[in-house]
């Protein structure tokens, strides 16, 4: 179990640090290797990823809902209130 753990953290991590570096760099959508998912319900939560069959939330303030990003990731986080985040 610990090995399965172990396993799913590295995935978890290395593919919001992929979303997280892809966002900092501007990477065009098109040219990503982690693309936000289209046609999903929703946009105060943030973009949404879907990447191995792990759901990413990536709290932002693109639609100008919470007046800050700072504000947007407090919203994320009462939304999500049990599921890890790395940071």
């Amino acid at each position: 179990m610990n090995a399965l753990i172990r396993d799913f953290q590295a995935f978890a991590v290395g593919v919001a640090t992929i979303i997280v570096q892809e966002n900092n760099a501007g990477t065009p959508l098109d040219q990503r290797k982690v693309p936000p998912m289209s046609g999903v319900n929703g946009i105060a939560g943030g973009e949404k990823f879907l990447k191995g069959n792990v759901f990413f939330k990536f709290s932002r303030d693109k639609h100008g809902l919470y007046g800050s990003e700072e504000a947007a990731q407090v919203g994320l986080s009462v939304q999500s209130p049990y599921c890890p985040a790395v940071y």
